[in-house]
């Protein structure tokens, strides 16, 4: 990445419960979402990732996928509650929370699916091959020359949190 770029992890919470008998917002982290969680990140701090921001979607789990993230890949970085990464983001909001931060070398988003999908295609240059879809967990890494802008950005790298958890290893 050149100077004066930035580089953003989109991220798809992890393995949440179901939502039976609570409200969607509430769901939280089964314990083996948090393990796999903990893993993949694990994985990304071992092949050189660090996070300067996080941003998150108010739901819970969401919100706990960005702690543990933050922990991982932070280095003290408390993850920052943005509304528009709540389900139904659309590509031009992210890219207005991501304007808010200001530049900065990796942010990460913490959000849901099938909205990761929408936006990162939306990030990339317009008629790109890729589509990515986001499995609890899974990550992938947009980078931008310059500010991030709708259709500027190139796709690096989309990964499982198997995948993710074998990296360094």
């Amino acid at each position: 990445m050149t100077t004066g770029g930035m580089m953003v992890l989109l991220v798809r919470h992890g393995r949440a419960e179901s939502g039976a008998g609570k409200p969607d917002g509430e769901r939280e982290l089964t314990p083996e979402g948090v393990a796999e969680l903990t893993a993949s990140c694990g994985g990304l701090s071992r092949s050189g990732v660090a996070v300067d921001a996080v941003l998150t979607s108010p739901l819970l789990r969401a919100r706990q996928t960005a702690a543990v993230l933050a922990r991982a890949l932070g280095g003290g970085v408390e993850p920052v509650v943005a509304d528009e990464l709540a389900p139904g983001a659309l590509a031009d909001q992210v890219v207005a929370t991501l304007a808010r931060v200001g530049r900065r070398p990796c942010v990460a988003i913490v959000a849901h699916a099938p909205d990761l999908t929408s936006v990162t295609a939306a990030l990339v240059a317009p008629g790109s091959p890729h589509t990515v879809a986001f499995a609890p967990g899974s990550v992938a890494c947009v980078e931008f020359e310059g500010a991030p802008a709708l259709g500027a950005g190139r796709l690096r790298w989309a990964r499982s949190p198997g995948d993710m958890a074998r990296l360094g290893t």
